[in-house]
C-alpha cells in the first residue's frame, strides 16, 4: 500500500504506484483526501492539519485500504507492506502496529523512525529537511542500518513536481 505526502494522491505519487507495480508489486495508492490535491506549501500545510484532526477518519480509511489491498485476487491475502511518505508516514506507523498483516514499513521523509515490534523497516530521509528533524531519532535509524540519508537533499527529493 502507498500513502501519500500532504499534496495529496497527485501524479507524482500515482507514478511511484506505477514504477512498483511495474516491479511486480500489487499496489494500492490510497487516497486520503478525497480527491483534493494540493500545490502550495501554504495550502498544504494548512489542510494537513485539517486532516490531522481528523486523524481516526483518516486511519479508518487506511485500514479500509489495506482491507481493500488484502482482498485483491493479485495479492496473496497474508501480507502487506506500507510505503508512506511524509503525511501518510504516521498513519502508516499506527496501522503497522495494529495490523498483524503489515509485515514491512518504509519511511520516505516521514516522521517515523522504526517500526513497530515484529515489522520490518526503512526509512529514506533527506539531508537537509525542513520538516523532519529529530536528529538524534534519525541517527539512531542509521546506525541501525534500517535508515538512508541522502546528501544534499531536501523533504520531497522523490516528487519530481
Amino acid at each position: 500500500m502507498l500513502l501519500h505526502s500532504w499534496w495529496g494522491l497527485n501524479q507524482p505519487i500515482k507514478d511511484l504506484a506505477d514504477r512498483l507495480a511495474g516491479d511486480g508489486f500489487t499496489v494500492l495508492a490510497a487516497d486520503l483526501f478525497d480527491g483534493t490535491v494540493l500545490t502550495t506549501i501554504e495550502d498544504a500545510e494548512a489542510h494537513g492539519q485539517k486532516m490531522d484532526s481528523e486523524y481516526e477518519r483518516i486511519l479508518g480509511l487506511v485500514g479500509s485500504a489495506l482491507d481493500e489491498l488484502l482482498a485483491h485476487p493479485a495479492a496473496h491475502g497474508e501480507h502487506a507492506a506500507i510505503v508512506a511518505l511524509s503525511f501518510g508516514a504516521w498513519y502508516a506507523r499506527q496501522v503497522a502496529e495494529a495490523r498483524p498483516e503489515v509485515t514491512a514499513l518504509v519511511s520516505i521523509y516521514g516522521d517515523v523512525f522504526e517500526g513497530p515490534e515484529g515489522v520490518a523497516y526503512l526509512g529514506h530521509f533527506a539531508e537537509n529537511d525542513e520538516f523532519v528533524n529529530s536528529e538524534t531519532e534519525l541517527q539512531a535509524a542509521a546506525d541501525r542500518g534500517e535508515a538512508h540519508i541522502y546528501p544534499g537533499t531536501k523533504h520531497w527529493f522523490m516528487e519530481d513536481d
